[in-house]
């Protein structure tokens, strides 16, 4: 008896919060695997830095497998692309550290500009490549014989670390992007209309109507980052692809269509002109369809 109260009053309400929210538990439990994972055969692999393979862990860990591989990507590029600056300025500086660091210095700047230019994970490519150019080389300024060994153990610790995330992520219950994908494609939908809607029957340029505005323009942003991302999860995407970005390419130019008409609608209001109500008269079936799909 005493045994079943225990079970009762201790496992049973585990057991109910773990299934209540099993997506972070999930996760938690990846993370702590791959961090396992990474630290463990980076040790067995005798690597000099076993750290590097678990903040890499951290670093990359995402709810969405998705993410996951396309942060994955960007910085193997980025590290591939650090790894070779850094062995090529100590082969062209290796005896003078002043000019070395110069390099150091003006490379770090053409990364910086290059993570300005793009958004993203595409940034994050340039901003890898920088840092990582400091990180190989300074180590070395006194002995430019190690920079190979140095370059390589680097690039072999972040590879591991990636490697394994994206296994333990993707391979175990994996949380694709393709349902987040379908849920922002309705939402853009939804807020088109409602954009109409507003735009055709009131079409004063109001707080309500920027806040419409703010909302579908940043809607349209995170779509792009949504769809880059995602097609690293599969060839499912890959003929919806140029469909989506042309339905949300025109899915912004409608909007600054309507918003420009709202305007006109403004000053034509203000202005006591008779265009407004041949602009509303026309308009009118429109809305009484959009009435009747928001009722439905």
């Amino acid at each position: 008896m005493k045994n079943q109260a225990l079970y009762q009053q201790i496992v049973t309400p585990l057991f109910q919060g773990v299934k209540a929210n099993r997506e972070p538990w999930l996760f938690v439990l990846k993370a702590m695997l791959s961090l396992y994972l990474a630290t463990g055969l980076a040790m067995l692999l005798e690597l000099p830095s076993p750290m590097t393979s678990m903040l890499t862990v951290v670093v990359v860990m995402n709810s969405q497998s998705g993410m996951v591989m396309a942060k994955s990507f960007y910085r193997i590029l980025g590290t591939v692309i650090g790894t070779v600056a850094s062995v090529t300025l100590v082969a062209m500086f290796p005896q003078q550290p002043q000019f070395l660091i110069t390099a150091i210095a003006l490379w770090s700047g053409l990364c910086a500009a290059g993570a300005l230019m793009f958004k993203g994970f595409r940034g994050y490519t340039f901003v890898l490549g920088g840092y990582t150019v400091a990180m190989i080389t300074l180590p070395v300024l006194g002995n430019p014989h190690a920079i190979f060994d140095v370059a390589i153990h680097r690039f072999f610790e972040v590879v591991l670390g990636l490697g394994v995330t994206t296994l333990v992520f993707d391979g175990l219950f994996p949380r694709q992007l393709r349902g987040q994908v379908k849920k922002q494609v309705e939402a853009n939908i939804s807020n088109l209309l409602a954009e109409v809607h507003h735009t055709l029957s009131q079409g004063q340029h109001s707080r309500q109507a920027l806040a419409i505005y703010r909302d579908t323009t940043s809607d349209a942003m995170n779509f792009e980052d949504l769809l880059a991302n995602a097609k690293f999860e599969g060839p499912w995407l890959s003929s919806l692809s140029r469909p989506l970005r042309l339905s949300n390419y025109y899915y912004l130019e409608t909007i600054t269509h309507l918003q420009t008409l709202q305007k006109l609608k403004q000053r034509l209001a203000n202005n006591a002109s008779s265009s407004l109500l041949v602009i509303n008269r026309s308009s009118q079936p429109l809305v009484d369809i959009l009435r009747r799909v928001d009722l439905s």
